[in-house]
């Protein structure tokens, strides 16, 4: 089935409640203390997330407690280093609404800043976790880095916390079945950046998908007799530059489609763009948001003897983009009902 439409029901009762943005912990509110917590920025919320969020949930709920995710914004890699192009894996909504639907209880957003990355582990355990957050425990995993210049370290949390009426239960961290990779979200950022989407998305335990608002372009798809929806993105080189077999939802459509990110070096070497031919569609998408799954890469972009060339080969594109759609064994975002939160806001 190539288009269909989407069930808007959520799954679970609360799902979709967003995040408690906090810029600071002066008014923190008395539904989140006294919990057990779960720290990091959990970006793509991939198995290795999920793994220590349903451990953790079952400590809460033995303790009759609730779980409380932190985490922060913006990412502290994009505030430290903010010249580098970070390749988001989840928004906050997106983010929200995994680590409920893997068992937190409530989402805290952090606001990262120059106050909060200053300071040490030992104190943020003490005056955040155990001083504002009343936590009862917390459960990370074995490689788990935090504090001022990362310092603290697992170890550190397990000898501190105890003493301080804190829990502490430390898990190794999940690896790729099929590699023995060790899970993490750089890991599957690396993995985007090669193409290997695959990868990328046994490790995240879904495809990884993209939410962007559908801009003009050059037309030049329309004139191919592929057109396009266009969106950018800001992710520079972060993501491999190719075609891939994606599906799309907007306006509560779903449909498989082919995309092209990159520099469009048949005609301008321009700035990276994302470029989605929808399969079997046609209608006016300018101005809506548009979420793409990623399923496949199918293979770099590159130059061509003729534009009669090209033609051909995307049509080839879109063959194989319907046969890798059909064929994969991937369970499908668009195919529970996680994607109905990220509609036009």
């Amino acid at each position: 089935m190539q288009i269909g439409i989407l069930s808007s029901t959520l799954i679970g009762p609360g799902s979709s409640k967003p995040a408690l943005e906090l810029q600071d912990l002066v008014d923190l509110p008395e539904r989140v203390r006294g919990g057990y917590v779960v720290i990091g920025n959990f970006d793509g919320v991939h198995l290795g997330h999920r793994h220590i969020v349903q451990r953790a949930s079952n400590l809460a709920k033995m303790d009759s407690a609730k779980l409380i995710a932190i985490t922060f914004d913006p990412h502290p890699r994009s505030f430290l280093e903010p010249h580098q192009t970070l390749l988001p894996l989840t928004d906050q909504d997106e983010k929200a609404y995994l680590l409920r639907k893997a068992g937190v209880d409530e989402v805290i957003v952090l606001n990262f800043d120059s106050s909060l990355s200053s300071q040490p582990a030992k104190d943020f355990v003490e005056g955040v976790l155990v001083k504002q957050f009343e936590a009862r425990g917390i459960v990370a995993s074995r490689n788990f880095r935090f504090g001022l210049n990362r310092a603290g370290d697992a170890a550190q949390l397990a000898s501190i916390g105890p003493g301080l009426g804190l829990v502490v239960e430390l898990i190794p961290p999940q690896v790729d079945y099929d590699t023995d990779e060790p899970i993490s979200s750089t890991a599957v950022r690396a993995k985007l950046a090669l193409g290997e989407v695959k990868s990328a998305n046994r490790m995240l335990g879904r495809r990884w998908t993209f939410e962007g608002e559908i801009v003009h372009g050059d037309k030049r798809g329309r004139e191919l007799g592929f057109p396009t929806a266009n969106i950018a993105t800001g992710f520079g080189s972060s993501l491999c530059f190719g075609i891939y077999a994606v599906r799309v939802l907007v306006d509560d459509i779903v449909a498989d489609g082919v995309a092209c990110y990159g520099t469009r070096p048949q005609f301008d070497d321009g700035a990276p763009r994302l470029e989605v031919h929808i399969l079997n569609f046609s209608g006016d998408l300018y101005g809506k948001q548009m979420i793409v799954e990623f399923v496949a890469f199918l293979r770099p972009e590159r130059t061509f003897v003729s534009v009669d060339a090209l033609k051909d080969q995307i049509g080839r594109d879109c063959a194989l983009a319907k046969s890798y759609i059909g064929s994969d064994v991937e369970a499908s975002t668009f195919d529970t009902d996680f994607a109905h939160i990220l509609t036009p806001r």
